[in-house]
């Protein structure tokens, strides 16, 4: 009941916005925006949700439509706390509660029945009227900043889809409350009142994290795209958020929070040119955490543009700097992990440059030799991934040279598993199929002798595996 009143509130201080994606625009000086307010339709929907049929229903319409937006979000209060008193007190601590939460949604089951509550939306956001900028007391303010906070949070744990309608709202609310706040100020608010009510680097990571739930929705529905449009949208609001506070406007700072999830929704996109919009982002970050990285790299390695294994590579030693790899327990361990050197390690076994394989095989020998150093606990140490992402990059280059080492590599690595050398990793199909076809390729160009490597090598896998040396044979 508390959650369902919650979320009907929403829809209560959605009548002071305007949120159509045509008339969409950041407030440049925060001026009055026109909003519109059915006071019938909005009770309605804090009730039952059925509209007026009587005409009983009729006079109740005339009486609230003579109520202004205080006078009204007052009455839905008053209702809200009667309802609340209804409410069988909860003996169960906040964590106690919040792992339930969790624990009932992992069959899929959202929070609120966003299908329903997303009609309503619609239904409300076609008939809003004008409340003027600075109309609103600043406790129903903070009423609507807990109200978006749980929608979020609901939003964050529900499975179901989530449109860019919606965080458009949240959004176009965050205006509203930094054109609210900016309007007191400039009046005669308290210092205590102003302070609860100044939007705070919470509020900007919400709207964030909403634009995030859209990206992941989309997902789930491939013939439709919402990144660009999310993607311009996170941008923009981390660059609102900072010209405010440069400003002296607000105090908060954007948070590390805030630009992880700016850089989760952007490299999840694979438009062209995303790679140099995140490095963008990335550069201008004041305090950068290690998650930071972790999502930069990838996307720079996976760009495929000339370059891109160098700046990887760059960014991935420079990150193993800041947070080297170190047991924190038993269980866990902190710094950039070994995914992040395998796909440095792959741009440059696709780079084609001919010098990739050889920086390739000195960036094996730095994970070696950094985890090594911060306690051998395997943590960047080369795996199997890495050391095939090497023969590969040999056979990349497609001729007698690059076959023989990437044979020479996946015949290094068999013998030191062959005679148990500690921590070495049995080489994987994939690592025979690739030094294999690298002599297969270029026999094709007429390079005597290459079938018979080819051969040779299929044999001795074959012959490995007969005696239960190794785990599988040709495929």
């Amino acid at each position: 009941a508390h959650q369902s009143m919650m979320m009907r509130s929403l829809l209560l201080l959605l009548a002071t916005c305007t949120i159509s994606a045509e008339s969409f625009s950041i407030p440049p000086k925060f001026e009055p925006q026109s909003c519109k307010t059915d006071g019938a339709r909005i009770f309605s929907s804090l009730t039952d949700g059925q509209a007026p049929t009587t005409s009983a229903d009729d006079a109740i319409d005339d009486e609230l439509e003579a109520l202004d937006f205080n006078e009204l979000i007052d009455l839905y209060v008053e209702n809200f706390e009667e309802d609340l008193q209804e409410v069988v007190p909860d003996s169960r601590t906040d964590d106690e509660q919040d792992e339930d939460l969790i624990e009932s949604h992992k069959g899929g089951n959202p929070t609120i029945d966003s299908n329903n509550e997303i009609d309503e939306l619609e239904d409300l956001l076609a008939t809003l009227t004008d409340t003027p900028v600075g109309t609103i007391e600043l406790n129903d303010l903070a009423f609507i900043r807990e109200t978006v906070e749980t929608l979020v949070e609901s939003l964050l744990l529900s499975d179901n889809c989530v449109d860019s309608a919606i965080a458009n709202t949240v959004e176009q609310l965050l205006y509203r409350m930094v054109a609210e706040y900016t309007s007191a100020a400039e009046g005669d608010a308290s210092v205590d009142q102003l302070q609860s009510v100044e939007p705070a680097a919470a509020d900007f990571h919400r709207v964030l994290k909403t634009w995030e739930v859209v990206v992941r929705s989309d997902s789930e529905r491939p013939n439709t795209s919402s990144f660009p449009e999310a993607i311009d949208r996170v941008r923009r609001i981390i660059n609102y958020h900072h010209g405010l506070a440069t400003n002296g406007i607000i105090f908060d700072r954007p948070s590390p929070g805030e630009y992880e999830t700016v850089l989760r929704v952007m490299t999840k996109s694979r438009e062209r040119g995303i790679d140099r919009a995140v490095r963008d982002i990335f550069e201008s970050i004041p305090q950068k955490t290690c998650d930071m990285y972790s999502l930069v790299i990838p996307c720079l390695a996976k760009s495929r543009d000339r370059g891109a294994a160098e700046r990887a590579e760059k960014l991935l030693r420079e990150a193993v700097e800041h947070f080297p790899p170190v047991m924190e327990n038993s269980n866990s361990n902190t710094g950039i992990s070994i995914d992040c050197c395998n796909v440095v390690l792959t741009a440059w076994a696709k780079s084609g440059l001919d010098y990739g394989p050889k920086r390739a095989e000195e960036l094996i020998v730095f994970m070696d030799t950094k985890d090594r150093e911060h306690g051998n606990h395997g943590i960047i140490k080369p795996n199997i991934f890495s050391f095939t992402s090497l023969i590969d990059a040999y056979a990349q280059k497609r001729d007698w040279d690059g076959a023989s080492q990437s044979e020479r590599i996946l015949n290094n690595l068999l013998n030191q598993y062959l005679e148990g050398e500690e921590g070495i990793p049995e080489p994987s199909v994939a690592s025979w199929t690739i030094a294999i076809s690298a002599w297969a390729r270029i026999s094709k160009k007429g390079f005597r002798g290459a079938a018979k490597r080819a051969g040779k090598l299929l044999t001795r896998m074959e012959t490995l595996h007969e005696e239960g040396r190794i785990g599988f044979g040709p495929d």
